[in-house]
C-alpha cells in the first residue's frame, strides 16, 4: 500500500459498489458520523455501520490483490 500512488487507491475507492463507496466516501473522507449518513441516504446508523465494515472489507480485498500481482510479476 505504501508504494502505490494515490490515484491508484482512489479508484479502488471509487469502484466500490453503491452504496458502500457513498457511505465510505462521506464516513473516512467527507467526516461524516453515522448518523448523519443514515439520515442523508435514509437509512438507519446501523445500516451505516454495516455498509462500511463491508468497504472496508472489500477494499482490502481489492487492494490486497494488486499486491499480490504486482508480486507475481516482480518475482516472476
Amino acid at each position: 500500500l505504501d508504494q502505490m500512488e494515490a490515484e491508484d487507491v482512489l479508484l479502488h475507492i471509487q469502484s466500490l459498489p453503491e452504496p458502500l463507496g457513498t457511505v465510505f466516501n462521506l464516513y473516512i473522507i467527507e467526516g461524516y458520523s453515522h448518523k448523519e449518513i443514515a439520515q442523508k441516504l435514509g437509512f438507519g446508523a446501523s445500516t451505516s455501520r454495516a455498509y462500511l465494515t463491508e468497504a472496508r472489507k472489500k477494499l482490502r480485498l481489492s487492494l490486497a490483490s494488486v499486491q499480490n500481482q504486482e508480486r507475481r510479476v516482480n518475482h516472476g
